[in-house]
Formats: structure tokens, sequence, C-alpha cells
């Protein structure tokens, strides 16, 4: 079973079905799926992944993970490279706007998620690899649209914050994939 659907059977509105699934493959019970989120050795990861598959949209959770964050920010990210922050609240906005980005990603409108699309070709309608989002179903928002999220002016944004922005998403996405590859190990 694939770590993320595991995940999601964890949300409120999800039946809990035992036994064994198509193929003897072993149907989890939602406790056998919450041991092993609990045994995700980083929190923040722990919180990404719940919010993303799981629904947890808790205000007390969302403020720890935050928190979690920003420490992880400071201490590989800013300190590290000296980043100079003037305004105040300007990490917490990225943050905010990343954690968006990585649990939300936009959904291509051409191929409507699905990251292929129908031609007309030569031997009838065929199904393409989508150009817009080249076959991922999604697309990044623009510098612009990241800009806004963050609260700052374009060209501030464009001229120092892009590749910090960028590094924070990459962090953010790196805590969910060892997340996920905490739990399939722990679900054997």
């Amino acid at each position: 079973m694939h770590a993320a659907k595991a995940v999601n059977r964890l949300s409120a509105g999800t039946a809990n079905y035992s036994g064994v699934g198509p193929g003897g493959e072993p149907e989890f019970t939602q406790a056998d799926i919450a041991q092993a989120v609990g045994q995700v050795k980083d929190r923040a990861g722990q919180l990404l992944v719940m919010r993303k598959w799981a629904d947890l949209t808790d205000a007390a959770a969302e403020g720890e993970l935050k928190r979690l964050l920003l420490w992880k920010v400071v201490d590989q990210l800013a300190a590290p490279e000296k980043w100079r922050i003037r305004v105040p609240g300007t990490l917490q906005r990225m943050i905010a706007a990343a954690i968006e980005e990585a649990i939300n990603p936009l959904v291509c409108k051409d191929c409507n998620g699905k990251g292929t699309i129908l031609k007309k070709g030569e031997s009838g309608i065929e199904s393409v690899t989508c150009s817009r989002c080249a076959g991922k179903g999604r697309v990044d928002p623009t510098e612009r649209e990241r800009a806004k999220k963050c609260e700052m002016a374009w060209a501030t944004y464009g001229k120092t914050w892009d590749k910090r922005y960028e590094s924070i998403l990459r962090l953010i996405t790196g805590l969910i994939t060892q997340s996920l590859y905490e739990i399939k190990e722990a679900l054997g």
C-alpha cells in the first residue's frame, strides 16, 4: 500500500475496512497506520503528512508545525547562509506560503491533473503528454504569485528572496518525502 493512501485513511470521513485486500495485500487498520505515522522521527514531517493526507487542520497542530519549520529554516538555511531579514514576519509568511504550495499544488488546467491530454493524430485520437505541465499534472505558481503569497513586493522577492523561498520549499517537500518513506517502512 502506498504510504500516502494509508495516511489518507486516518481522515475523519474514511471507513475502516479490516482484513486482506486484493491479491493478498494486507489491509492496515487505522491503528496500524497511526502507529506508523507516530514512528516518523521528525515531528514537522509527521505534521506535514497528516495535514496533506489526513486533513489535520487543528489550530494547535498548525501553530506547532509553523514553529518547528521556523526553527529548521533558521538553523539549516538562514543562519548558515547569513540571510539578512529586515521586515519582521518575513520567514513566517514564506513558510506559510511554502507549506500551502507543498500541500495543495496547483492542478494543471490543460490536462485537469492527469498529465496527458487527448489530441487528434494521424491514426485518430491519441493520448499525449501535456505540454503545459510536462506530464506532472500540476503547475508551479509563477514567481509573481509566490511573491504575492509571501506578501512581498515583486522587485524585492525577485532580487533576493526567490532562491530562498525555493530552499524553504525544498526543505518542506524533503520532510514530506522522508516521512512517507518512514511510514512505508513502518508498515512493512
